[in-house]
């Protein structure tokens, strides 16, 4: 039997007008993270990260942030697994 991996799990806040931009550029390269918002009153989003496409993710997201489009990107125990 393998063993179940399980995505990696972050949350962040996207700067209203910059959201639909963020979310399709994250869904336009390869789909590498499921994302949805958790909180749409605070622009908190969550996002759900292959193992595979983590590097690419935090890179992209470090430019986002460096942007001023996201902010508070945080790593978080996978709530699937808790």
């Amino acid at each position: 039997m393998e063993a179940i991996v399980y995505c990696s799990y972050y949350q962040a806040r996207f700067v209203k007008e910059t959201t639909w931009f963020v979310v399709g550029c994250l869904k336009a390269e390869s789909n590498m993270v499921f994302e949805r918002a958790t909180d749409e009153d605070q622009q908190v989003f969550e996002f759900f990260v292959s193992p595979s496409f983590e590097k690419e993710f935090l890179s992209f997201m470090t430019c986002m942030e460096g942007w001023g489009y996201v902010s508070e990107l945080v790593a978080l125990p996978n709530r699937l697994q808790l």
